[in-house]
């Protein structure tokens, strides 16, 4: 038999051993001093070859043993006969029913972003609207210079615009990475919860325009994310390791504390924007990137990540899951403070589905199998709540679990209680941001 051979993908850029940094004190994080920045690490770039491209399950596996799930995103240059549409783009009779004017506010690298729901429109009059004088990108030779005057004129009162829309331009008889047919555990929501969740397990459009952001954020539910540039102008992405996820947490943590007490999933409203030299400053590694149109961004769990549009362009994305996934899922921290942020769904099926000799403890309370967000941490995962069993259709049909569906009906009431306490907690800080979710990116 002849030997088995490594798939032999194209990388570009550093994707060694992630830097050991001292970050872990207050004192690490705090200091202004500048004298131990951190400089940004290029993301793995992955050049594969048809075959070895076609099979999207191995080749995740292949590009999370060279270590790129460290890194929080990776970039994959597809070869050539990958050709998600065909046709030109019908801009004229593609609506948009959530378009988003967004103002950022703040200074020094610490911004918070302001979101206002306009009316809806074409595709074709949001082009027109990106590029306008107003708001086509300046002159520039390279894409350094444009994230130069990105920056420096982030707080403009020029507000930029951003859309989204529920549906999909890629062909539907695609076979090779169609963003609506990917391999993915996430089709059991829908098989046994029977939910549909718009840009989750299912692809969402975006259409952006200069300096139209995504805030920093991690997936909902932590999940994987890949997203396709469709269309014209790149798009800058900044990632952070999962590796250093909770310190960027504490980091925001300190600029924004009035949030953070009204809410300890506050990431989750999408809307804190921190600088690359912010990072650098109080020494939490990132990676930069720029997507080309054709390009293919894959962003892994817990990942955080933010960026901003190069000029009028348009992006598919959707959501995926693997059985790594889950550990993350179970641990997930979400929004708690009545605003809705972000979407969530039960862990339920996935436990029992790939962790059964885990799920008696899981619904005890009991599971300390590992917190991936925070490994340092022995702690056990969140029980679930009435509505993450009573949601899996799977369960009535088995009178056995009837003693253990009547244990969580009466832990539930008492979460519940606690649910309301916090609520009008957070009530106490009228003040904090509000959004239901963040399709920027």
């Amino acid at each position: 038999m002849a030997p088995k051979r490594e798939p032999n993908f194209k990388i570009v850029g550093w994707w060694g051993r992630l830097p050991i940094l001292n970050v872990g004190t207050p004192h690490d994080i705090d200091s202004d001093d500048g004298s131990s920045s951190c400089s940004p690490g290029e993301v793995m770039v992955f050049h594969p070859t048809w075959e070895e491209f076609k099979d999207f399950e191995k080749f995740l596996e292949f590009i999370e043993e060279k270590g790129a799930h460290k890194m929080g995103l990776a970039k994959i240059v597809p070869p050539k006969q990958y050709v998600p549409r065909k046709a030109d783009i019908d801009l004229k009779g593609l609506m948009i029913h959530e378009t988003i004017m967004q103002t950022v506010q703040g200074c020094e690298g610490v911004y918070t972003l302001k979101n206002k729901i306009m009316k809806p429109m074409s595709a074709h009059e949001f082009k027109t609207l990106a590029e306008s004088s107003s708001h086509q990108s300046p002159l520039h030779e390279a894409y350094d210079d444009l994230e130069k005057n990105y920056w420096s004129s982030i707080t403009s009162h020029n507000p930029t615009y951003l859309a989204a829309a529920e549906g999909t331009l890629t062909d539907a008889e695609l076979k090779v990475w169609n963003l609506n047919s990917l391999p993915s555990i996430l089709s059991h929501v829908k098989e046994d919860y029977g939910q549909t969740l718009p840009g989750i397990n299912s692809s969402y459009l975006c259409f952006g325009s200069y300096k139209s952001l995504f805030a920093w954020q991690t997936e909902d539910m932590d999940l994987y994310s890949i997203n396709v540039l469709h269309s014209r102008a790149p798009k800058t992405w900044y990632g952070i390791s999962p590796e250093y996820g909770r310190q960027f947490e504490k980091l925001v943590t300190r600029y924004f504390p009035e949030y953070f007490r009204a809410c300890p999933g506050y990431l989750r409203h999408n809307l804190t924007i921190m600088s690359p030299e912010i990072l650098k400053k109080r020494r939490i590694p990132y990676h930069k990137v720029t997507q080309e149109q054709g390009e293919i961004i894959i962003t892994f769990p817990y990942g955080y990540h933010s960026g901003f549009n190069n000029g009028f362009n348009i992006a598919e994305a959707t959501n995926f899951a693997t059985t790594r996934w889950i550990q993350y899922g179970k641990y997930v921290k979400q929004c708690s403070c009545g605003s809705n942020a972000g979407v969530r769904f039960s862990m339920d099926t996935f436990v029992k589905r790939y962790q059964p000799h885990l799920y008696r403890a899981w619904q005890d309370g009991r599971d300390k199998s590992g917190c991936p967000q925070d490994p340092s941490r022995n702690l056990p995962a969140p029980q679930p709540t009435i509505r993450d069993f009573a949601c899996n259709k799977r369960h009535f049909p088995d009178p056995s679990l009837q003693p253990l569906f009547l244990e969580i009906v009466k832990r539930s009431r008492t979460m519940a209680d606690d649910s309301c306490e916090l609520r009008t907690q957070a009530k106490a800080h009228s003040k904090i941001p509000l959004i239901s979710r963040s399709f920027a990116d």
